[in-house]
């Protein structure tokens, strides 16, 4: 049976904080917890379905070895209307986004089938999300007058990959998370 996957980065530091502020907001404000299915504020790379998710799961380490942590530079408050409507932090697309999106989505799209078209690397648009799903189009429009004003600045570092499924529930849950490492270079003798 295929299970739904992804690989994201679940956010850290200042930015983690926002992002929690704001699902708190979206919840009280807007009655919108849709974005609450997965515990953790995050950006994410790809997705698809995957049949064997151990496989996958065994070959991450290899592909995260190479990678540092790298910054994430969240820049505004936008709206996705064309898919689901959606409210997210945008997170503007440096080269080194570019990259591992590219690296990421090469590895899930060698373990798995079905990969979402609007993370494929010439669609791809870093985000975090702050609301989706359950928002009515009065609400969408309320939040989005609401918040008007709300000018978002964060320069964040992360350092993790993770993999997690779509439970039968609907919730998400993960399945494993690497920490990115950062290279140290010379003799520890030195």
């Amino acid at each position: 049976m295929d299970t739904t996957v992804g690989i994201l980065s679940i956010l850290e530091g200042d930015v983690l904080n926002e992002a929690n502020r704001l699902w708190k907001l979206f919840e009280t404000e807007y009655g919108s917890v849709g974005v609450q299915s997965f515990d953790y504020p995050n950006v994410t790379f790809q997705v698809g379905k995957c049949q064997d998710v151990a496989r996958l799961a065994n070959a991450i380490p290899a592909l995260v070895r190479p990678l540092q942590p790298f910054e994430i530079i969240v820049d505004g408050l936008v709206r996705f209307e064309s898919y689901e409507k959606a409210i997210f932090l945008r997170v503007q697309l440096t080269e080194e986004l570019r990259r591992i999106h590219k690296i990421v989505s090469q590895l899930l799209g060698q373990y798995c089938e079905n990969l979402i078209d609007y993370y494929l690397p010439e669609k791809w648009i870093p985000h975090i999300t702050v609301a989706m799903t359950d928002l009515t189009p009065e609400q969408f429009k309320r939040a989005m007058h609401d918040l008007r004003d709300y000018c978002p600045y964060y320069r964040q570092t992360l350092s993790n990959l993770t993999l997690v499924r779509v439970l039968e529930t609907g919730r998400i849950e993960i399945v494993m998370s690497v920490a990115l490492m950062t290279a140290v270079s010379g003799d520890e003798n030195d």
